[in-house]
């Protein structure tokens, strides 16, 4: 009864699939009993044996090497060689495994070749993945350049008086663009565009009498060499009268901080420069025509004019600096 298990077991054992739901327990599969059916000289029978079992090929490919090899052997001994010959001739059963192995796999379908370098592109994809996590795990990134202060070389290299923001804030201060409560910009710009003989012309025309002097700054800070704004990543930085300008109130806390940065947290990408937004507004407000300088020749239009052509000319000059 046990050698009848034994013997229905090895038979399910190396019956390919299909046959088996058919019926068909042949143990096709079977590689070893292939090779001990040949009666095949013990040596040589041991050398087949050790070539198909390197190869780990599948079973299938298995029975295939092993006829082949017996057939090759049973030719060698029909042809009057002895064994030893034959081994002699054969050569290394590793590296016979090794070719032989090679050139079954190049022979299976394209499909499993295709589900193969998939899986090999997934592993190097895992891996390439795993790699780049260590790196960020245990290497820290050190920022040697400064950026910023790269960007702010040009300006600083001006002398404190020849640089044009410096006047271009008083003007602006004095002439009450700074935001606060009741507005958020310079009340005028609403009537900016009059007209003498409009109904808004006298409220502009005061407004440019009563700020004349800070209209007269603006033309000699467009003739400086350089606006000379130094751009930070903190409002902190900035003069208490920028910030009145800009609008902005920084907490105690932000004056700490701000000496606390290093090198790696002034990101130039971070960079503040609201000073642009104040000129770009002015110069918008402010655009120089010389046919309306033509058409509204009175002795404020003219004022009015040369500070749009201040405003506008170091406006283009700050964003090369």
């Amino acid at each position: 009864m046990t050698g009848t298990m034994s013997s229905l077991w090895h038979q399910l054992r190396y019956t390919r699939l299909r046959d088996a739901t058919r019926g068909r327990l042949d143990a096709s599969l079977d590689w070893q009993g292939a090779i001990a059916l040949a009666d095949l000289p013990p040596e040589l029978a041991g050398a087949v044996r050790q070539v198909v079992s390197r190869t780990r090929l599948w079973r299938r490919e298995k029975v295939d090497v092993a006829a082949e090899l017996v057939a090759h052997f049973q030719d060698g001994l029909a042809a009057g060689r002895t064994p030893a010959e034959l081994l002699t001739l054969f050569g290394d059963a590793g590296a016979s495994a090794q070719l032989i192995r090679r050139a079954k796999r190049r022979g299976r379908p394209g499909v499993w070749h295709m589900w193969r370098y998939c899986w090999i592109g997934l592993g190097a994809m895992f891996l390439l993945y795993v790699t780049a996590g260590l790196l960020m795990v245990i290497r820290h990134p050190t920022v040697k350049i400064g950026y910023l202060a790269n960007f702010n070389k040009p300006a600083i290299a001006v002398p404190e008086d020849q640089r044009a923001w410096p006047l271009y804030r008083d003007a602006l201060l004095s002439m009450g663009a700074a935001p606060t409560k009741e507005h958020a910009d310079l009340p005028i710009l609403d009537v900016i565009d009059a007209k003498p003989g409009d109904a808004d012309w006298k409220k502009l025309e005061a407004f440019l009498t009563e700020h004349g002097d800070s209209f007269a700054k603006l033309p000699d800070a467009a003739a400086r060499p350089s606006l000379g704004f130094v751009a930070s990543t903190s409002n902190a930085d900035f003069s208490v009268k920028d910030r009145e300008l800009f609008g902005v109130t920084v907490p105690k806390e932000e004056f700490e901080l701000s000496k606390l940065r290093t090198l790696e947290d002034r990101w130039l990408l971070a960079t503040l420069l609201p000073e642009l937004y104040q000129l770009r507004l002015r110069a918008s407000y402010w655009p120089p025509t010389h046919a309306e300088q033509r058409q509204r020749a009175t002795g404020m239009w003219l004022l009015l004019t040369s500070a749009r052509c201040s405003v506008s000319v170091n406006t283009a000059r700050s964003c090369l600096f």
